[in-house]
């Protein structure tokens, strides 16, 4: 009995771990990579699993979905591209706004802030 129980509690903590990195690994991909904007090709790419998975696409279904994402990434690069000057200035006049009222730490790390919000945008 004894030697059973031993046996037991080893499977049990053996799949507990399995299980938790498993639980782990998916919030982190989550939170890291599908939740966070990256190239476009890779948000097209990202968007088009999901809606074939999500719809169960056919093959023709699916051909015309990446050519209808293939448009979008364009037309929102169009944009983007028209857009990002004017909200580089509303971000830098917000920070500016912000430093009147801030210690000169809180301004340098304000500054590293903002530096770090240019870089991830696009």
């Amino acid at each position: 009995m004894t030697r059973r129980k031993a046996w037991l509690g080893i499977a049990v903590i053996f799949l507990s771990g399995i299980i938790i990195g498993a639980g782990a690994t998916a919030l982190v991909v989550k939170h890291e990579f599908l939740d966070r904007p990256g190239p476009p090709a890779i948000m097209r790419e990202i968007m088009f699993w999901r809606l074939c998975r999500s719809l169960d696409l056919n093959q023709d279904q699916e051909r015309s979905a990446r050519e209808i994402l293939e448009r979008l990434e364009n037309n929102a690069r169009r944009i983007h591209d028209r857009v990002r000057p004017e909200l580089d200035l509303a971000l830098d006049s917000a920070a500016r706004e912000l430093k009147k009222s801030l210690s000169p730490d809180q301004v340098r790390r304000l500054d590293e802030l903002v530096d770090r919000i240019k870089k991830k945008m696009p």
